[in-house]
């Protein structure tokens, strides 16, 4: 929320009223996004402090590589898919007036994925872990990176909001690494499991953009609401969700089998 105060404050002082607008609506859009994440991280949080109190390090482990696993496998789809598909959220939320400000929406999406890996180490972990000092500070300077930044931009009359979150993307870049370096340092628990998942399933999804430029190549769309747009969405999605579904078969994917056995189960049962 710092980072992105921010850069609105700056797109504010330098740009034209719309550009403050196509920040606004897209913060707003990733914002719904951001709530589930929440949601979802708080759900593990009394569990991992329940292990943390018994000391229990196998099980604290365990749930951070699995917490972590199927957060990263819905995480990596919806920010990717929100990058291919931008543009069109942008004008089912705000209208085509809006239509300008899609790259601002898929931005923020890209954005989102790097903030879920945050919210794992610095929520799950070193926040858990009693850090909570250490984690302002790191957020600190994350934040004064992100004005320098801003700053630097700001100063060459740069107006443009994407790039904006762009210096917020290399700011939370700087503060994984030095989250990533205290874990390390203070052995708080072995990420191996948490990095590899969030590689994996982003390294899959970015397959959804090739098809969703295949998908408007094949079916294009002015972007106005109607039958080609629909179409446009529907098929972008199909296509995405069949070659995800492939990928993860293809690569035995864990959490995948599991999801897909206990279906079965129950549709057997």
């Amino acid at each position: 929320m710092l980072y992105t105060n921010l850069d609105l404050t700056f797109v504010s002082k330098i740009g034209a009223p719309e550009q403050v607008s196509y920040y606004a609506n897209g913060q707003r859009m990733i914002m719904l996004i951001s709530g589930v994440i929440s949601g979802a991280i708080s759900v593990s949080v009394p569990r991992l402090s329940y292990y943390i109190g018994l000391e229990d390090e196998k099980s604290y482990q365990d749930l951070i590589n699995k917490s972590s696993s199927i957060f990263s496998f819905f995480m990596a789809p919806i920010g990717m898919g929100l990058v291919a598909l931008g543009v069109h959220a942008t004008v089912i939320m705000y209208g085509t007036r809006y239509m300008a400000g899609g790259i601002v929406t898929q931005v923020f999406a890209f954005r989102a994925i790097s903030w879920a890996l945050e919210i794992v180490m610095g929520t799950q972990v070193i926040l858990i872990r009693g850090f909570e000092n250490k984690l302002s500070i790191f957020y600190i300077i994350g934040g004064i990176c992100n004005l320098i930044f801003d700053s630097i931009l700001f100063a060459f009359g740069v107006s443009s909001p994407q790039y904006y979150i762009m210096t917020t993307l290399l700011s939370e870049y700087i503060l994984l690494f030095i989250e990533y370096s205290f874990i390390k340092k203070n052995n708080l628990v072995d990420l191996k499991i948490v990095i590899h998942s969030f590689r994996k399933y982003t390294f899959i999804t970015v397959g959804f953009l090739p098809l969703s430029f295949l998908v408007n190549h094949l079916i294009p769309t002015d972007m106005n609401m109607g039958i080609p747009f629909i179409l446009n969405i529907a098929v972008t999605i199909i296509v995405c969700c069949v070659y995800y579904g492939i990928a993860l078969i293809v690569t035995k994917d864990e959490v995948f089998m599991e999801m897909f056995n206990k279906v079965k189960g129950r549709l057997h049962g």
